[in-house]
């Protein structure tokens, strides 16, 4: 059921007006839809990524003055290193938080930044073909093509062509560091974000001053998927095994300096970071590049255009209309028609959770936060609609 409908039916049974009330009903219906996605651990919210660890990089020197928070390196460093990576320097134990460093690119009035941490090697060319403000942007793995009408494309068009696509946007930044009313001229050739030798630490560096150091760059945290609520499992196929969570506090009480390095068999989550996304940290910290996957419950992103679609089976979409009824709409017009919504919703709810395995003869297993109570022989309690016989 398209976002559209589910708008009119809500309307339909409020009295409201679907256009003067848009604002209300769409809120309503996207509290519900989350509400409803987050109620339980539905089958059908099940997903799956993998993460590429990065190894340590000892091949620059740094340089940096006691006191103060800029290290300048030795070399460029392509990758983003802020807020995921840390430094420590060979004449200290110390690390510290890398807080500032982006790899950039300048062509003509506008600059590029890397942005997403992990793209290394992010190149940007500029091609002929387009009308001027019908600028055409094409993404291909790490390679990002902006097609504009040479010598009349302004950098403000070109950036706005170039924000409007989201493909481009997750891989780098754009910005007009020239005159945005100056037209562009193309070709381009491609062209890779330059790293840059600067970066920025935070807190300020106390130890000695030094000119040329061995320095250890670390990836400390990884960031998930933009769509991950609850991380189920982690697991990586060079030891074959699955990982152990561990909560943070027991992870700095055992090991409140995780300098080992290796393959991981250990992982904890470190709230989230500057997009709303979920960290994650490794122990022993990987020392090469290897891929760790993961299985996870989504969360929803929240419906906007009309026709959007829920990621709820298509059979439970009036769920959401039910409870945005019964939870927002009937008590905002002070309907006596609430309690009919909300057993609406409490009987669409009851039969999605009957029918939330995709395997509907077998059970799916006890989860910690089923407090439903029932009993088999020999004295095993299991939730009550499991089989005398429980099997998975």
């Amino acid at each position: 059921m398209q976002f559209s409908i589910m708008q009119t039916r809500l309307a339909e049974e409020t009295g409201l007006d679907v256009t003067a009330d848009a604002t209300k009903i769409k809120s309503w219906l996207n509290e519900a839809y989350r509400f409803l996605a987050g109620l339980r651990e539905w089958s059908w919210m099940l997903s799956s990524s993998v993460i590429q660890t990065t190894a340590d990089n000892s091949t620059p020197t740094a340089a940096i003055t006691q006191n103060t928070t800029s290290v300048v390196l030795s070399a460029a460093v392509t990758t983003n290193l802020a807020s995921d990576y840390w430094i420590q320097f060979s004449t200290a134990d110390d690390w510290y938080p890398i807080t500032a460093h982006t790899s950039s690119l300048v062509i003509q009035d506008l600059t590029y930044s890397d942005t997403t941490k992990n793209a290394d090697n992010v190149t940007i060319a500029y091609t002929t073909g387009a009308t001027a403000g019908s600028e055409v942007v094409t993404v291909s793995g790490n390679t990002i093509s902006i097609q504009i009408e040479t010598a009349v494309s302004t950098a403000t068009q070109v950036k706005a062509a170039f924000d409007g696509d989201s493909d481009a946007t997750a891989l780098a930044s754009c910005a007009i560091s020239g005159t945005a009313g100056t037209a562009q001229t193309a070709p381009v050739a491609a062209a890779a974000l330059a790293g840059t030798t600067a970066l920025t630490i935070s807190p300020a560096y106390a130890g000695a001053t030094v000119t040329v150091d061995d320095c250890t760059i670390r990836r400390v945290y990884y960031s998930l998927a933009s769509d991950v609520d609850r991380v189920i499992d982690v697991y990586e196929a060079i030891q074959d095994r699955q990982l152990t969570y561990v909560d943070p506090r027991e992870l700095d009480y055992q090991v409140p300096d995780p300098t080992r390095s290796g393959t991981p068999y250990a992982y904890t989550l470190l709230g989230f970071d500057t997009s709303n996304q979920w960290r994650m940290h490794f122990y022993p910290i990987p020392d090469d590049v290897i891929n760790i996957q993961y299985r996870y419950y989504k969360r929803v992103t929240d419906l906007s255009s009309d026709a959007d679609i829920p990621v709820l089976p298509a059979k439970w979409h009036m769920g959401i209309v039910f409870t945005a009824l019964a939870m927002f709409a009937h008590p905002y017009i002070d309907d006596s028609r609430m309690a009919s919504a909300e057993s609406r919703a409490r009987q669409v709810v009851g039969e999605m959770m009957k029918q939330q395995s995709p395997l509907p003869d077998k059970h799916t297993p006890i989860q910690t936060w089923d407090s439903r109570r029932g009993t088999r022989p020999y004295g095993a309690v299991f939730p009550p609609d499991f089989d005398q016989y429980w099997r998975r």
